[in-house]
């Protein structure tokens, strides 16, 4: 057996332990357990398993994911479940396109619609085995969460969630004052149900997409590191929406904003659905467009970095400034008209 074979076998077995371990943790351990970490999970398993298969290939990758799930099976059957609904059509997918070395589009495309794919089979686990929506069960986890709190940190926290409403003058200081736990309680999960009611969509196409990139990403990375063979890809700061991006946008955003404005069924979550994917993804363009004027001023890739990471902070702070960046960039074609790429930064 050569030794690319051994690197490959030592990259499984060492991949696979790991996804024990955190099953582990995140099924095992009651104090731990809540849909806070099953998220978490649904992060860090799924880039995880496209290694492995990217790695050992598919049956050997198959074997590990089913013995890494019969551990979680064993601690949690219900969450083990729908974890493996999640991340095995990923995994096989992420991992087929490092394996083919299919390009960055191609490899966002297919990783990020069976990452989809995958929700959706966690979704339809969840339905099967609880009777319930991810809305539902979510909102139930939140109801139940709250038996761990007295009274004065449920009462605290509901006044707190109501400020603005006291400020509107929808509700008096003491109507606050004399709410009973149980109507606080009734009242957050109400809120929480409704918020999430609007945005789950959104925040299942959201995933997809970056579940699409950073998940064909990193096992990409780590296949290169260990010295095989992977798809080339094009520096951060030429990555480039097509053109007419914007027109689509704007037309699909004012279809829902119509929608929504005469009252029709679905389209008030579906402009929020829109406004986060495209967001989303305009966002991503707008860090490009400042990395390449980063790179242009020969401002180093570690302190890049850093940069990216405050401009997402002060981004989220200001209304999400990224993407309207990243719309006008697409509009105007800026790079282009600047005539450079940015050069090269060691």
């Amino acid at each position: 057996m050569d030794r690319t074979k051994n690197e490959d076998y030592k990259s499984v077995l060492v991949s696979s332990l790991i996804a024990i371990a955190l099953l582990a943790v995140f099924l095992g351990l009651p104090a731990i357990k809540s849909p806070d970490f099953l998220i978490l999970a649904m992060l860090v398993l799924p880039p995880l398993f496209a290694f492995t298969v990217a790695s050992g290939g598919y049956a050997l990758g198959a074997l590990a994911m089913a013995l890494c799930f019969g551990v979680g099976y064993a601690l949690d059957g219900r969450l083990a479940v729908i974890l493996a609904a999640v991340c095995a059509p990923f995994a096989f997918a992420a991992g087929y396109a490092v394996r083919a070395r299919l390009r960055l589009r191609h490899s966002v495309m297919v990783s990020g619609a069976a990452a989809l794919v995958g929700v959706l089979l966690g979704v339809g686990a969840l339905w099967l085995m609880t009777g319930q929506l991810p809305v539902d069960f979510l909102a139930n986890q939140l109801e139940g969460s709250f038996s761990g709190l007295s009274d004065d940190e449920v009462l605290s926290l509901y006044q707190l969630v109501r400020i603005p409403d006291l400020f509107t003058g929808a509700v008096t200081q003491a109507a606050l004052d004399s709410a009973s736990r149980a109507d606080a309680i009734a009242y957050l999960v109400g809120v929480f149900r409704e918020a999430l009611n609007y945005h789950l969509v959104g925040m299942i196409g959201c995933y997809s997409l970056l579940m699409g990139l950073t998940g064909y990403l990193i096992p990409r990375a780590l296949r290169k590191k260990r010295g095989n063979d992977v798809a080339a890809i094009p520096p951060f700061a030429e990555f480039s929406l097509p053109r007419r991006f914007w027109l689509d946008f704007a037309l699909s955003y004012l279809f829902a904003i119509i929608g929504s404005s005469y009252g029709w069924p679905g389209f008030a979550i579906l402009e929020v659905t829109v406004l986060s994917i495209y967001g989303l993804v305009l966002s991503v363009q707008g860090l490009a467009f400042l990395d390449f004027l980063y790179r242009r001023h020969k401002i180093g890739k570690a302190a890049r970095v850093v940069l990216h990471a405050l401009g997402l902070i002060i981004s989220s702070m200001l209304g999400n400034i990224l993407m309207w960046l990243g719309l006008f960039e697409n509009i105007a074609n800026l790079r282009v008209r600047m005539g450079t790429k940015g050069g090269v930064v060691p």
